[in-house]
This record gives C-alpha cells, structure tokens and sequence, in this order.
C-alpha cells in the first residue's frame, strides 16, 4: 500500500536522497525527487530540499530512507483531505521555497 508524504532534507543529503529515491521508488525520475530547495529568507543558497510522493510499501522504504537520512523529516498525510499540509509544514520550520532567479 502507497502512502503519501512530505519529506524534508538538509541541503547536504540532496544527492544521495535523489540517488535513494532512483534506486528504490523511481528509477526514471527519482533522480529529481528533491528538486526543490528551501531557505529561512526564499532566497538561494537552499539550506534544505522537500518533496511530496507517493511511498509504495511506506513502512520499509520509509524506515530505510529514515536510517540513511535520520535528520530528514516525514510526515503522513492525504493530500485531497488537506492540501495545506506541505504548506504549514514548511512554514512551521520557518522554511520558504527558493526561487530560482532568472539569469541575466
């Protein structure tokens, strides 16, 4: 069974969290799972990195994900029951998304 869930790294695990997600969720795009960085001010340099995904077999990928990233945290939640989730989440951690600003 899926479960939904919102998962937020530090900037640090980005690379080996993509890689983890490619190997063992998605190997076709799982290289991009945490794509989106986060910051205290939205602005770069991101500080940490968040996604929301479906987790098949949440509770075994879930607890090898969490023994590879012990500092990250995962929450459970319906994403059509609360869509405002990932939203209070991040701004309880005091985290905005980052921009990418346009090159000039």
């Amino acid at each position: 069974m899926s479960q939904r869930v919102l998962i937020v790294i530090q900037a640090a695990d980005k690379d080996a969290a993509n890689a983890f997600a490619k190997a063992q969720i998605d190997p076709i795009g799982g290289d991009q799972t945490f794509c989106f960085g986060l910051a205290a001010t939205g602005d770069e340099p991101a500080t940490h990195y968040w996604c929301s995904t479906l987790m098949p077999d949440g509770g075994a990928l879930l607890g090898a994900f969490l023994g590879l990233f012990p500092r990250a945290l995962v929450s459970g939640y319906d994403a059509d029951g609360d869509p405002g989730f990932p939203q209070r989440v991040l701004a309880g951690l005091g985290l905005k998304q980052v921009l990418a600003q346009p090159a000039l």
